[in-house]
């Protein structure tokens, strides 16, 4: 019984400075940047259209944003065409667990808690993709 323990235990001490050495060296990559061009771009700050816009991103952030700026070179570039950007829409009033308003009321106990949870992801996903980038739910 006690080598069976053994064993395993000294796998797993021997495995973890490795383990400690791919994860160190993997937090000092450099971010993926990737530069976002469009026609337009709308300053909500000033409510003005920038024409040539151009969006870089490095990592999950934002770094510059501006008219014809330089792309840095090994970038990824998203070229959007003749779009108009603008950032995420707020939709302050939504109910994300409900189908329609017509079934609001019996929805609570003809559905399984699972069935409502898919719902409600696919109603968040059809959220995001029509601009939204953030919902106030009001619950049930």
């Amino acid at each position: 019984m006690f080598q069976r323990l053994i064993l395993p235990l000294t796998g797993l001490i021997l495995a973890q400075p490795t383990f400690a050495q791919k994860q160190s060296t993997e937090t000092f990559k450099q971010p993926v940047q990737t530069a976002i061009r469009a026609a337009r771009l709308l300053d909500v700050k000033t409510g003005e259209l920038i024409s040539n816009a151009v969006v870089l991103v490095e990592g999950e952030r934002i770094v510059a944003v501006g008219s014809g700026l330089t792309i840095p070179a090994g970038a990824s570039v998203i070229d959007l065409g003749d779009m108009t950007r603008l950032p995420g829409l707020i939709d302050s009033h939504s109910h994300l667990l409900a189908s329609s308003v017509s079934e609001y009321g019996t929805m609570l106990l003809s559905k399984s808690q699972a069935y409502r949870a898919l719902e409600g992801a696919s109603n968040a996903r059809r959220t995001l993709m029509a601009g939204y980038t953030a919902v106030r739910d009001g619950g049930e």
